[in-house]
């Protein structure tokens, strides 16, 4: 903070130049207070009071935009901090699901492949009988979705019928979700007539990948 000194023009010397040594900033006259002599004259009158600039409050501004910015960018960050918590904590959840899963072990005369157990019956049955069968079971007629998979279900090592059906031409699981990549033997589906109604995985074929 500076200070300004006013003064009585009748107050200083007029063979004492030096008494006061003027300096004008940004257009304010100041005066060297420490060069300052009073004169021994009678009346003189001087007073030397705080003067506020108004740069300091230019400053005061810039600095609380500064504080209010930093206090943005830290709310900003700390958003995302609390996302990528949560998305690790649904992923961390998911996780521990799926371990439950492989780690549940399946009931007597099922078979554990991933997260599911397989039941194969002994009983030849319709689709419809068959499916009402696997729910009497709490299960669902079997859907094949990964080369995996479809190795496994070959591995029992008997024709087994998968209950796929057709519908407008067109080959579904019994989820009613078209075929997505098949397994056929050479020749297949050989639905003469359009009449084939039933699959089966064929233990004549040498690769379970085409069977």
């Amino acid at each position: 903070m500076s200070e300004g000194v006013y003064e009585n023009s009748d107050g200083f010397e007029d063979d004492e130049p030096d008494a006061m040594k003027n300096t004008d900033i940004d257009g304010q006259l100041y005066a060297n207070v420490k060069d300052f002599k009073p004169s021994p004259r009678d009346g003189v009158v001087a007073s030397v009071f705080p003067f506020t600039d108004g740069v300091i409050g230019h400053h005061d501004s810039t600095e609380r935009d500064q504080l209010q910015t930093s206090y943005n960018n830290l709310t900003k960050e700390r958003d995302q901090l609390q996302t990528s918590y949560n998305n690790l904590t649904k992923e961390r959840d998911q996780l521990q699901n799926r371990i439950m899963f492989y780690e549940k072990p399946c009931l007597a005369g099922w078979w554990k492949f991933g997260t599911s157990c397989y039941y194969l019956s002994s009983t030849m049955n319709t689709a419809g009988g068959g499916q009402k069968e696997c729910r009497t079971m709490g299960g669902e007629l079997v859907v094949i979705t990964s080369r995996e998979e479809q190795i496994f279900i070959n591995g029992f090592k008997k024709n087994v019928g998968i209950d796929a059906f057709k519908k407008d031409g067109t080959w579904q699981w019994v989820d009613n979700t078209s075929f997505a990549t098949t397994y056929w033997m050479e020749g297949e589906p050989n639905n003469l007539n359009n009449k084939v109604a039933c699959v089966e995985i064929s233990q004549t074929a040498t690769d379970p990948l085409k069977s």
